[in-house]
């Protein structure tokens, strides 16, 4: 007994439900339909890297048997340059796998990737058009727009890029059963991407491979969806330098595997766990608590009996819920490691607090501090120096501090606090729990500030910052118009806190020197208020950025 796969769909509020596929095997491997003995299953959740379960409810669980269900898979080729010895190995593979899937009733689609991704045939239950799509693979030593070749893939499934918090919102169980269609992408591949974006191309090559005009991002690739419901993607790894991080995490975020194949030979084994996806027979759906969202933990107990033996088995599985982003807190997003030498101290004392204050929904808040854990030794004195100041404010009931945990700060760490204050103090945010968990307190009426002069973007621009910030990341402003600007060595911006607003009390207008890069931005004119900026402090060649800006959703 064996559970093939995970997908989840958005239900109403955070939360969301979670789709299991279960197969049953004979001694012999061969299925064993879902007529035959009773299938009881219990689902339990947990916050990420926590052995606190909680069981879901059984009236919010659908067992179902779907004997006539089959599959529809779309086979994605890696045939760039770094293919150019596995490409036997890749057709033998892609194949197989074909003619498992058209077996057992399915349609198989293929795309072809180099330097632009080519959609090969659409959804076809013939094995000839098939077979001669994958017969058709060459490599022709190009780059690889890989992450453009699964938006196609997924496209030939009838799905799109569907933003998390704009995906269709399921209102029960059988509504999510109903619509859970057995689909997938199987990607032959290293993980490696470099031309999506046309990124790796000359302007001549460019009129040669212009490519289909969409630049896909890997946060594209996580959010494809048919019907709403998230496409689970097995990555089968190949090649001499495997994105094993890459590859694992879009297998995990989307519920698929990955399949590391250390050697050509390997791969027979890797496909038969895929090919048993196609051969499930029950259909198992759940509903997720409303009040959590993130990366969780979802525990799966499966009994089976037939009157005259029983099979138990338990598996757990990390499941990603989007967090919808209906603020009613305000934010305060400042680009400054306040342990600045530039900075004068009691300016950002006063700064500290009276963010605190404003972000708060209540009088006396409780504050906690977090220091992200990607600072890389870069100034990580500063959060707690943040934590003195704030200490030193009668306004604060409370104030508490967190080293970030590895895979980030859970949606349940925060649910005590009023204010929770991010600090890394040279680098952009690295863990996207935790993003989505600041989201969900957001739109719980939590306040947020944001601190640090990287933080407009996240970590190789793997999300965009802007739902929380509300500005749109430019550059890292280590070089402005020739100037170096960097480790308070050479040029320096200067700073003006140049607003009326409660933030600035008592400090507007005054200004400081500030040596070290700041994010070029510019606000994104969705009710933000730019309340301190700047410039080289030699003349302005291009226009002030922003360093302090604060969004009131009241002001919307």
């Amino acid at each position: 007994m064996s559970v093939q796969n995970v997908d989840m769909a958005r239900r109403s509020g955070a939360g969301g439900f979670l789709g299991l596929d279960v197969l049953l095997t004979d001694e012999d491997g061969n299925p064993i339909d879902c007529t035959v003995g009773d299938l009881d299953v219990q689902v339990s959740i947990a916050a990420s890297g926590s052995n606190s379960f909680t069981d879901l409810p059984l009236q919010d669980l659908a067992i179902r048997c779907n004997e006539t269900r089959t599959a529809d898979v779309a086979i994605v080729a890696d045939n760039s340059r770094s293919a150019l010895e596995y490409l036997p190995q890749i057709q033998d593979g892609a194949h197989r796998l074909a003619d498992a899937v058209l077996d057992a009733g399915g349609r198989v689609s293929v795309v072809r990737v180099e330097t632009e991704a080519h959609k090969l045939i659409a959804l076809s239950d013939n094995a000839d058009t098939v077979h001669d799509a994958i017969d058709s693979f060459e490599v022709t030593r190009g780059w690889s727009a890989l992450y453009d070749g699964f938006r196609m893939a997924n496209e030939t499934l009838g799905g799109t890029i569907t933003n998390p918090l704009d995906a269709t919102v399921y209102d029960s169980v059988d509504a999510f059963c109903d619509n859970s269609r057995t689909t997938a992408i199987v990607a032959f591949s290293d993980g490696d991407d470099n031309n999506s974006a046309g990124q790796s191309q000359t302007e001549q090559s460019l009129i040669w491979y212009p490519g289909d005009g969409i630049d896909t991002t890997f946060t594209d690739v996580l959010d494809l969806r048919v019907d709403d419901i998230t496409t689970p993607f097995y990555t089968v790894g190949l090649g001499y330098y495997i994105d094993d991080d890459k590859m694992s995490e879009l297998a995990l975020r989307t519920g698929g595997r990955f399949l590391d194949v250390p050697t050509p030979d390997a791969i027979s084994d890797a496909l038969a766990s895929i090919t048993e996806y196609t051969d499930s027979t029950h259909q198992v759906c759940a509903a997720l608590p409303t009040q959590e969202c993130g990366t969780f933990t979802v525990r799966v107990d499966t009994t089976w009996s037939d009157g005259g033996q029983t099979v138990e088995r338990t598996t757990e599985h990390e499941v990603h819920l989007p967090c919808d982003h209906d603020p009613t807190g305000r934010t305060a997003s400042m680009l400054l490691t306040l342990s600045n030498p530039g900075i004068p101290n009691t300016t950002a004392r006063e700064l500290s607090q009276q963010a605190v204050a404003w972000v708060s929904p209540v009088l006396r808040p409780k504050v906690l501090v977090v220091l992200d854990d990607g600072h890389h030794g870069e100034s990580p004195q500063d959060a707690a120096r943040i934590r003195s100041w704030l200490l030193q404010s009668d306004n604060n009931a409370s104030v508490d501090y967190l080293d970030e945990p590895t895979d980030g700060v859970s949606a349940s760490a925060l649910t005590e606090y009023d204010v929770v204050w991010f600090s890394n103090p040279g680098y952009p945010m690295d863990d996207r729990q935790t993003f989505e968990s600041l989201l969900a307190f957001s739109s719980q009426g939590g306040g947020i500030v944001l601190q640090g002069d990287d933080m407009s973007w996240s970590f190789g621009n793997a999300w965009s910052m802007a739902p929380l910030t509300h500005l749109d990341w430019i550059d890292n402003g280590v070089r402005e118009c020739g100037a170096l600007v960097n480790n308070d060595k050479h040029d320096a911006y200067s700073v003006t806190l140049s607003a009326d607003h409660p933030m600035l009390n008592g400090i507007d207008g005054s200004t400081f020197l500030y040596g070290d890069d700041i994010d070029f931005t510019r606000p994104r004119g969705e009710g933000e208020e730019v309340l301190a900026s700047a410039n080289l402090s030699n003349g302005s060649c291009r226009e002030d950025r922003p360093v302090l800006v604060g969004w009131n959703p009241g002001r919307i």
